[in-house]
């Protein structure tokens, strides 16, 4: 009987602790989705800038 209870809470504990760990790499896993947007947005916004430069002018040899 004991044995019965002592497994029953370890396997909880164990379903516990999993669940954590799950939750934990869905988190890191959606904020490194977010810092990919954010690097790629401000790439984007880096690419529309250097578009708005005037043209270099051709020297003349």
């Amino acid at each position: 009987m004991i044995r019965t209870i002592y497994a029953a809470v370890q396997q909880r504990c164990w379903n516990r602790d999993r669940s954590r760990r799950i939750a934990a790499m869905l988190e890191h896993e959606c904020a490194s989705a977010m810092a990919d947007h954010d690097r790629l947005e401000a790439m984007a916004w880096q690419l529309a800038e250097i578009r708005a430069l005037p043209e270099a002018l051709e020297p003349h040899t």
